[in-house]
């Protein structure tokens, strides 16, 4: 009985030519994905810098928050330009679905909607189950 080795010799010949092998330009180990630097030297793309410093300042903004209410919330931040977005996209929602969509705690959702309020940005009321409800400020 004669094999046909067609398909053994297409796997056996077949080298990865998609994902060469790069190695890391700072520290000689394997690099993956085609990037010129290995995992531990990803942060130094510019790219990558400016997203951990963008996540850092946002973590400083939410423990100040945290801490000091309403007062500490910049109505220009992150935290108040995501809730807005929310609304916009979204449309009128409770505390509970911002604080599920955008991952922020309670305390930093409801501090922000007093601000917002205050600034006349957003509208505050309560729905039949006596929620907190915002929606944006049309006026």
């Amino acid at each position: 009985m004669i094999q046909d080795r067609r398909p053994l010799m297409f796997f056996e010949n077949k080298r990865n030519v998609a994902n060469p092998a790069v190695v890391c330009k700072y520290c000689s180990k394997l690099a993956r994905g085609g990037k010129p630097e290995c995992v531990e030297h990803l942060s130094k793309r510019p790219y990558v810098a400016t997203l951990m410093a963008e996540m850092l300042q946002h973590e400083k903004e939410e423990r100040r928050v945290e801490k000091q209410g309403s007062r500490a919330v910049k109505l220009d931040g992150l935290h108040v330009s995501e809730i807005l977005i929310e609304l916009r996209m979204h449309g009128p929602k409770t505390v509970g679905g911002l604080v599920r969509n955008t991952q922020f705690s309670e305390v930093v959702v409801r501090a922000c909607l007093q601000k917002m309020q205050r600034a006349k940005m957003v509208k505050i009321y309560r729905d039949m189950c006596g929620r907190p409800v915002a929606v944006l400020d049309q006026s």
